[in-house]
């Protein structure tokens, strides 16, 4: 499965589990969730949502 850390694995889970967006600049996990988003969907049952902190401020600016 996904090889990250314990400490970005709760990340992951606790965005999913609370249906919230996971902000993150770390592209290497990004990139990661990316690759195994279906897998990460299916085994937590539910969608996660991945973007950047520029993102994030284009849509408060926005």
């Amino acid at each position: 499965m996904i090889k990250t850390t314990y400490y970005d694995s709760s990340y992951i889970v606790s965005a999913i589990e609370n249906n919230l967006i996971l902000v993150t600049d770390d592209r290497k996990l990004i990139n990661k969730i990316d690759m195994y988003k279906n897998k990460i969907n299916e085994i937590l049952n539910n969608k996660i949502s991945v973007m950047t902190t520029r993102n994030l401020l284009e849509i408060k600016m926005g």
